[in-house]
């Protein structure tokens, strides 16, 4: 048994044993366990003392990656090996590396950036590219981001810190929303803004305060066309609000003989005589 502990391997000039292998093995595996409870007894405390969801995952995080660093840099002490010799020569490779991989370590930094700014959280509400949806995980190089269709996305950090992403949970609570809407010509205007007013406060989850206001857009082509502007603080059931915010202005439209615009053409037809 000493004698297999002992045998030794070559690659270049880097002289391992077979013990020191498997010291390393077992160091590595015991700092997976003890970093995984660590985390996790540090993430109950910090749930138990009232911390915001997000950050207790912003430091869980940020405490978990420093640990396996330190705890890799402990295993390696088994391999012998000289680290100032070993980060030089890592230096070099990831130069290397790094100009072929520029896009993964842009990610990987970006992952960094939002645990530290947590600008965008876990729990966090997001609209990216017109799809809304609830962030479930972020981790180094990726998110997770679960649709309102509970399709989970995967998402590269660098998308959620260079691009424009909406945050509904940076709203205080509440955010306005807004439809529009086209009439025909000759319609009454002042009864239309009634009409959609009241329409917006027959909705539940459309706040009273502040109250819902309508803007005339424009003199379109076929449309007058108004803006109806209303307050919720139902995120995630907005597209369920719009929809039943445009029954009702159908029906209210169809009940006060207001007509809803469409694009029409005249076509008049020249004959020769």
């Amino acid at each position: 048994m000493k004698e297999l502990l002992n045998h030794s391997f070559e690659f270049g000039k880097l002289h391992l044993t077979f013990g020191s292998l498997v010291l390393f093995t077992i160091s590595l595996v015991i700092s997976w366990i003890v970093v995984k409870l660590m985390t996790k007894l540090l993430y109950k405390a910090l749930n138990s003392r009232n911390v915001d969801s997000g950050k207790a995952y912003a430091i869980t995080r940020i405490v978990k990656y420093v640990l396996y660093i330190i705890f890799l840099a402990i295993s390696l002490q088994f391999l012998h090996l000289k680290l100032q010799g070993l980060l030089l020569g890592a230096s070099a490779l990831l130069i290397g590396v790094g100009i072929g991989l520029q896009q993964i370590f842009y990610d990987l930094f970006a992952g960094l950036l939002m645990l530290f700014e947590r600008k965008v959280q876990v729990g966090d509400y997001v609209d990216i590219d017109g799809m809304v949806g609830r962030v479930d995980k972020i981790d180094m190089r990726t998110s997770v981001v679960r649709s309102m269709d509970n399709i989970s996305v995967i998402v590269p950090n660098s998308k959620l810190i260079s691009e424009n992403v909406i945050n509904w949970s940076h709203n205080r609570g509440l955010a306005r929303f807004s439809i529009m809407v086209g009439v025909q010509y000759g319609s009454d205007t002042e009864k239309v803004r009634d009409v959609l007013i009241e329409c917006a406060g027959n909705i539940e989850k459309i706040l009273n305060k502040p109250a819902p206001t309508v803007q005339f857009k424009s003199f379109g082509d076929s449309t007058l066309n108004f803006k109806l502007l209303f307050w919720s603080r139902h995120f995630k059931e907005i597209e369920t609000i719009k929809s039943e915010l445009h029954f009702a202005v159908d029906s209210a439209f169809r009940a006060n003989n207001i007509v809803i615009a469409f694009p029409q053409m005249d076509v008049h037809l020249k004959r020769d005589y």
